[in-house]
């Protein structure tokens, strides 16, 4: 069912999506992770309750340390929290999803793992509402050090910023 990362094990990340997925190596359709990614970069695997460190970067991959273990499962959540992505936030599928969430009169959408004012904003502009905006480990002591003049950021074009803290990382 789903793949297993432990605290301290390496698993490689390739753009080859016609490998076999397994505790030492996953495939994503991000075409240009490679080129996003730098060594110390950490990745955060199904929405954010697992976490990679980037070790190595190579032509079609990226080789991680396991920093923070759980099960990983087909199709969850990535987000690259030290690395400038090269793609834009929304996509247009979130887009048409945030069309149809305004037509069906939503007061409030809530987003999570946004990296800069401006994805905020495109998402208010589509819905028209108050948009919350969720940031896993803001108080965690492993957050990057930016953290707080993008909270500040983000406050200004948010209806609400809501810091979100797992319990496993309170004792870290």
């Amino acid at each position: 069912d789903g793949v297993l990362l432990r605290n301290g094990a390496r698993i490689a990340i390739t753009t080859a999506t016609s490998v076999e997925g397994g505790p030492e190596l996953i495939s994503t359709t991000y075409e240009a992770l490679p080129r996003d990614v730098k060594p110390g970069d950490r990745v955060l695997l199904a929405d954010g309750k697992v976490e990679l460190v980037a070790e190595r970067v190579e032509r079609d991959s990226f080789v991680a340390k396991v920093r923070r273990d759980g099960e990983l499962k087909d199709r969850q959540g990535v987000h690259f929290p030290d690395s400038r992505i090269a793609y834009e936030l929304p996509t247009e599928a979130d887009k048409k999803n945030l069309e149809l969430a305004r037509v069906a009169g939503i007061d409030m959408i809530g987003i999570s793992f946004v990296s800069r004012p401006e994805e905020v904003a495109t998402v208010r502009a589509v819905t028209a509402v108050g948009v919350v905006v969720y940031l896993p480990n803001l108080l965690a002591a492993r957050a990057r050090a930016s953290i707080e003049r993008e909270a500040v950021s983000l406050v200004s074009v948010a209806a609400s910023l809501i810091p979100f803290l797992e319990h496993d990382d309170a004792n870290r």
